[in-house]
């Protein structure tokens, strides 16, 4: 059966049946020259912005928040897609949205001979046909195709908080993410065709998904949201499995993550056993988080200078902490003072070296545009046990 063939002012769109209960909608860059000024789809779809517009409350039940800019669209990320992006290639956003970022690459590839296509499972987004891309991805195998998306972002601790587990159960059953974007990444790296995803930075640290098929990875710092602060970063995969996955801030280069990795404060075994956080009775503080101001950064301190009243440092306190361990107590004021700058001194090191792309991303941006940090306790009890053997080591000898 042929494609049924239509116009739509300068830009053909052909309606093809690539599977079973699935049709794709695609329309390319093979364009000629019309009379009159009849408006592309892309002219309709803005037009349909006001119709199509969610509230806060579906946003959170979908997980979706529209890219509307493109400063994702930095130079490793435009080099990943020039490199696997060859002639009749289908690009796919199979959670198109708003239709963003299949314009991006229409707009940056205009000579390029590429069919595009959208899908998504929201039915009020007419321009798409409906279809749950986290269970099904509608594929002809005999078509080469090129992800382009924004996967929802939905965590399975957030569903149950706010009672979405009935409708997200059957997407987290038997599987080991615990975010619908993970489940998406997967699902779309299991076809072998190559891509790029935007989703949450977190990604970088996280531990259950393989990464092996991961090209690179790039921070954009840089908000592509108008309703939402969610650091994000671009994940590109090829098909192919690849031994190192290539870090990138924006555009510059910062290494292999597995080196960076290997950057992190670790000691073979615990020197401070009963080293506790949250405990106000310790002598040092940890300001866990950047602050908007840039000078305002993660930093140990004397409790005695934390400004802070220590009666809201609660058990499940995070930003601001207090650190307890019956060897503190042994130090006479020189030696804590020398404890705390060795802490700085190894943190600061830390961060100069991997450029802060291991530290958690904490809550957007601060007033110079960079990205806000957190330092998590695990991270931050091997810095201070890096410190107390620096100090340990001094004493022996003397």
């Amino acid at each position: 059966m042929k494609p049924l063939i239509l116009q739509d002012g300068l830009t053909p769109l052909i309606i093809t049946r690539t599977a079973p209960k699935a049709v794709f909608l695609i329309f390319n860059n093979h364009h000629t020259p019309r009379s009159g000024k009849k408006k592309t789809i892309y002219e309709k779809q803005s037009l349909k912005k006001e119709t199509n517009a969610m509230s806060d409350k579906q946003k959170q039940r979908l997980g979706q928040f529209y890219t509307r800019q493109n400063t994702w669209l930095t130079t490793p990320v435009l080099d990943f897609i020039q490199k696997n992006l060859p002639p009749n290639t289908i690009v796919l956003d199979p959670f198109a949205g708003e239709g963003h970022l299949l314009k991006t690459i229409q707009t940056h590839f205009p000579h390029q001979p590429l069919n595009f296509a959208g899908l998504d499972i929201n039915p009020e987004l007419k321009q798409w046909p409906t279809n749950d891309s986290l269970s099904h991805l509608p594929l002809n195998q005999k078509d080469k195709y090129f992800f382009i998306t924004n996967p929802p972002y939905l965590s399975k601790v957030s569903c149950k908080r706010k009672k979405y587990m009935t409708i997200y159960q059957k997407y987290f059953a038997k599987k080991p993410w615990q975010d619908l974007y993970l489940i998406a990444l997967h699902k779309m790296i299991a076809t072998n065709q190559p891509g790029v995803a935007i989703v949450p930075e977190t990604f970088i640290n996280n531990t259950t998904f393989n990464k092996d098929q991961i090209n690179r990875i790039i921070i954009i710092e840089d908000n592509p949201f108008n309703d939402t602060e969610i650091p994000i970063c671009v994940v590109c995969f090829n098909g192919s499995p690849t031994e190192k996955q290539i870090i990138y801030k924006n555009n510059q280069k910062v290494g292999p993550l597995s080196v960076l990795e290997k950057l992190k404060p670790t000691l073979s075994q615990p020197l401070l056993k009963d080293l506790q956080f949250n405990n106000f009775r310790g002598p040092i503080a940890l300001k866990a988080i950047d602050y908007k101001n840039p000078s305002a950064r993660i930093l140990f301190l004397p409790t005695t200078q934390l400004n802070y009243d220590l009666s809201q440092i609660k058990h499940s306190s995070r930003a601001i902490t207090v650190l307890h361990s019956a060897v503190f107590a042994l130090l006479n004021p020189t030696q804590l003072k020398q404890l705390i700058q060795d802490a700085n001194d190894i943190l600061n090191e830390f961060r100069q070296k991997t450029q802060d792309v291991l530290l958690s991303p904490f809550k957007g941006n601060n007033n110079h545009n960079q990205r806000r940090r957190r330092l998590d306790f695990t991270l931050a009890r091997n810095i201070i046990e890096k410190a107390y053997l620096l100090q340990s080591e001094r004493k022996e000898k003397i």
